[in-house]
């Protein structure tokens, strides 16, 4: 880069104001000259007569130690000083108060600014923006400070606190150009990518300031050209995405939510939704952003933000960066905020959103299926290469199925969702991926199949292909990952609701599974557990499935353990006990006389029992217990009479 002034001659000063440099050539006339002796015949040489200096010795000494002559300590000793004394007087128009103190700075600083130093050179502008007025000057001190942010070595220079709030305060008392805000935003995107600046400029109110500029640029960008515009932005979520991170995202999210940051960023998406760079910088501050309930909220309360995000995927469809992060954005408000899910359906999400899907989960399968580099080929880079591309596939993967599984969650939208004939995808998934190597994706998959499964409708894609479904799950359920064991009994929770669901996972031997699951120590899975037993119970043709394995005892013993502190639990078990006692069809699905006798025993100390009397479930716990201790007493004394009677 390069300042115009610096290579003037000597005589002219190096500042913006033209009417500095015409003080600065008048007083370089001697009064003498302009009062010779005419009577003289004798001509003489002029006398130059030094002019008392008008500035303070203390100015003088600072701007002599500014010398490139001098070492780098007094040198900078000197911009110190000088810094010092300008900071001391922000709060007075100190070109208008000090004209020659300021034409004094300016001359000597303009003149250095060809020095090598980083230090030196960062202090030298800061003192530079402080005595110019001058458009032209103040971008070139600009443009200078962004070359300097762009080497992370300088970060600490750059970070200084009298640059950044020197820098910061530059559009509060100028009309600047938006060739110089793009510096100014570079400059503060480059100073934000280390922690300490990065907690500096959130105490600056930098959040804020940006706020501010994209609502004049809002306001004002029909008068620009498009370049600029651009440009500009780019450099604006740029220093928003890179603020939100580190231990500085907290306050970040407090402050997008107070100076209501997502209305602006709202409108560039609508503006500029085919502008990739614009669009992945604010979907990778969302990303982070959006991991804060009060984000979420005033997101989904942003006007058009959600429908924004959701039409950015049709011109980045194959842009993988992009897709993961909306498709995350996304399914983070939709899984706390519920207007989002109506709002994106609404707006197409359902064709779009399932048709991303079909679309990578093509490309997942062809990746699947093409072969792996010979481990007998000496080719690292492949390896890395195809290793790569598969984990990218399962991300972009995840984050549209954790998407479509958040939005079945409403009940207008489920049913829409789940008789889409392009959701066969998730059997698909199944199919290829394992939980060992793309664990995230199998769990959000078996999630949305849980999902999808509670909607009984004769369309419902993935009840069609029940058989198919119930054998890629089975393999789930002794798994040692026990998310993975709760969300696949999950799944069965609702599976198990249909007759010929039930028929197939007897088939499958998937009831005698959890029958041992039964021992499992996660109260999670055992809650699921018993309620996909409780509908097998509950059905004449499989009644006999808790007889099998000790099923009975086991889950008589499970009562015992969650009677007195897990209460749901003991509720939903006490159920299956009864829906197995129900109606008996056989001797071979009566319970001994010594499972009877314990549980009979367990049911009269829970009825007893006035500890947990507090618990909301606790009325219901007594209820079901007293029915099933009613029915066994039944069931003995008709026993009683029938061996009387023989």
């Amino acid at each position: 880069f390069f300042f115009l002034m610096i290579r003037r001659p000597p005589r002219s000063t190096l500042s913006s104001s033209s009417a500095a440099s015409d003080v600065y050539k008048r007083q370089s006339q001697s009064p003498r000259q302009s009062n010779k002796n005419i009577s003289d015949p004798t001509p003489r040489q002029p006398t130059k007569v030094k002019k008392p200096s008008e500035l303070p010795e203390w100015l003088e000494a600072a701007l002599e130690k500014l010398d490139g002559s001098n070492q780098l300590d007094t040198r900078l000793s000197g911009c110190d000083t000088i810094l010092d004394f300008l900071l001391e007087h922000q709060d007075v128009e100190f070109r208008t108060a000090q004209p020659s103190m300021s034409r004094a700075i300016q001359r000597k600083v303009f003149k250095l600014m060809d020095a090598k130093e980083p230090a030196v050179l960062a202090k030298l502008g800061t003192i530079a923006l402080n005595v110019t007025s001058k458009q032209e000057n103040i971008c070139s001190v600009c443009k200078l400070l962004f070359r300097l942010s762009k080497d992370e070595a300088n970060d600490t220079v750059v970070g200084e606190p009298s640059l950044l709030r020197t820098v910061l305060g530059l559009s509060e008392g100028h009309e600047l150009s938006y060739e110089c805000l793009i510096f100014i935003g570079g400059v503060f995107k480059n100073a934000a990518l280390s922690g300490t600046n990065r907690r500096r400029l959130i105490n600056l109110g930098l959040i804020q300031k940006l706020g501010r500029l994209l609502a004049a640029v809002q306001k004002g960008y029909k008068q620009q050209p498009a370049d600029s515009l651009g440009q500009l932005l780019v450099q604006i979520t740029g220093c928003l995405r890179n603020m939100c991170a580190g231990d500085a995202l907290a306050d970040a999210q407090q402050q997008f939510v107070e100076f209501n940051l997502f209305h602006y960023l709202a409108w560039v998406l609508e503006r500029f939704s085919r502008h990739e760079e614009l669009v992945l910088n604010i979907v990778r501050a969302l990303h982070k952003l959006t991991l804060n309930a009060s984000c979420r909220q005033s997101l989904a309360q942003a006007p058009m933000m959600v429908g924004q995000l959701l039409h950015t995927l049709v011109p980045h469809a194959n842009n993988i960066p992009i897709v993961v992060r909306v498709g995350f954005v996304l399914g983070n408000l939709t899984a706390s905020e519920v207007s989002s899910r109506t709002e994106l359906a609404a707006g197409g999400g359902v064709d779009l959103l399932v048709g991303l899907l079909e679309q990578y989960n093509q490309r997942d399968l062809e990746l699947c299926s093409s072969p792996s580099p010979s481990p007998s080929e000496d080719n690292p880079e492949a390896t890395a290469a195809r290793t790569k591309q598969l984990s990218e596939s399962a991300d972009v993967l995840t984050k549209l199925v954790r998407l479509l599984a958040n939005l079945a969650i409403d009940p207008k939208v489920g049913p829409t969702v789940s008789c889409h004939p392009n959701m066969k995808a998730l059997i698909s998934i199944l199919d290829r991926r394992f939980i060992s190597s793309s664990e995230e994706l199998v769990l959000n998959t078996v999630s949305a199949v849980t999902n999808l499964s509670f909607y009984e409708d004769s369309c419902n894609v993935l009840m069609q292909h029940r058989e198919v479904l119930l054998d890629r799950i089975k393999p789930l359920l002794l798994h040692p990952n026990d998310e993975a064991v709760v969300e696949s009994v999950r799944a069965l929770g609702n599976l198990s609701r249909e007759q010929e669901a039930r028929d197939l996972m007897c088939q499958l031997q998937i009831d005698q599974v959890l029958v041992m699951l039964l021992d499992h120590a996660n109260s999670e899975v055992l809650y699921s557990v018993c309620g996909v037993l409780t509908n097998i119970a509950a059905d004449p043709r499989h009644k006999n499935a808790l007889a099998k394995m000790d099923g009975v005892s086991r889950m008589i013993k499970l009562i015992g353990r969650s009677c007195s502190s897990e209460i749901p639990l003991a509720v939903i078990a006490c159920r299956a006990l009864f829906n197995f006692c129900l109606e008996n069809a056989g001797e071979e699905v009566c319970m001994s006389k010594a499972e009877t006798g314990a549980l009979h025993e367990l049911l009269a100390q829970v009825l007893e029992t006035e500890e947990q009397s507090t618990h909301p479930q606790w009325d219901e716990l007594t209820e079901v217990a007293f029915k099933l201790l009613e029915h066994l007493e039944a069931e003995e004394e008709e026993s009683q009479e029938t061996q009387e009677a023989d």
